[in-house]
This record gives C-alpha cells, structure tokens and sequence, in this order.
C-alpha cells in the first residue's frame, strides 16, 4: 500500500478541528522503522546534503524548531514523513505522485548520477526524502515569499495546516 494522507477540515469535523492523517509505506516486503525526533533551530544544518540524491542546499540562518518522524535506521534517507514545528504548522510530505512519459520529457527530473568510468558525480535534485527537513523549519517564510508566485505542479507535493486551516501544497522544485 503506497503513502495516503487524509486531510479533515474544520468544517468536516465532528468538533470542528482540522487533521493530518497519514501511514508511511516502505517497499514491497520490506519495514522500514520510524522515530520521533525534536530537532531545535541549533542543530538545524545551515548546508543540507541529500542522503539519496546528494544534492546541497543552502539554507537561511533562522531555522524555526521542529518535529519529525524520519527513518530510524540510517542510509536510505531521511523521509521525515511528517511534523509540527515550533508556529504550531503541522506538514506531511513524501507522498509520491507519478508522472506520465509526456510531462517527463517536457520537465525530466533531476536525478543522482554517481562517479562512473572517470565521469565525476552529478548531485540528483531535491527529493521525496528531503521535503519536511528543508521545508518545515522556514515553511511560514516559504510561503509568505513564494507561494503565490512560483507555485507550479511537480512530483512532491505535501499538506500543512495551520489556524484551523489545510492547505494541500505544491513544493516549488525550479
């Protein structure tokens, strides 16, 4: 069973609250354990390095504290499937969406080519793994500067909530 996410809103609530549900799924066959992490603004690395992709980012010096449930065992990824951060905004992500041949060849992904035959490595693009540890420190940033400008459709979207309201997002990758 593939990653679902069920979004409740205030006005669909029995008592009038908004929920974030969701299940994690690991591969076919396979369990993949999960933790609960608190990670404070501190120990938020300022230069991110994807697990799986190796992509690097650059992020800002004023990181908001979080939560997160990622991976517990090390080496496949973060997937920091969900978490609320110190603002009270909840998001879930790595929730995977496909893409048919055609949009692909119009708007390919960027992925990780390791060092091969004298060719060095190629970093792959920001992942499914790597949305809430990025996002959900600077999300209300994020959206303030970003939202009703660059939002396009793209292969990783999430959900968040805040003020008794949720938001189906889309994470702008370009």
């Amino acid at each position: 069973m593939g990653c679902t996410t069920i979004l409740v809103g205030k006005k669909a609530s029995y008592d009038g609250s908004t929920m974030i549900a969701r299940n994690d799924d690991s591969g076919s066959g396979h369990y993949m354990p999960k933790k609960f992490v608190v990670v404070h603004p501190e120990e938020q690395p300022r230069k991110y390095k994807s697990v799986i992709s190796h992509v690097e980012i650059d992020l800002p010096d004023d990181p908001m504290g979080y939560t997160s449930v990622p991976n517990a065992v090390d080496g496949e990824g973060i997937w920091a499937a969900s978490g609320v951060n110190e603002a009270n905004v909840g998001m879930t992500a790595t929730e995977t969406i496909t893409s048919n041949p055609r949009v692909l060849g119009a708007d390919p992904l960027v992925t990780y080519q390791p060092a091969k035959d004298g060719k060095e490595e190629a970093a792959g693009g920001i992942g499914e793994e790597d949305i809430v540890s990025i996002v959900l420190p600077y999300i209300l940033e994020l959206i303030n500067l970003t939202w009703k400008r660059h939002c396009g459709i793209r292969k990783n979207i999430g959900a968040h909530v805040r003020n008794m309201r949720i938001w189906n997002t889309c994470v702008p990758l370009t």
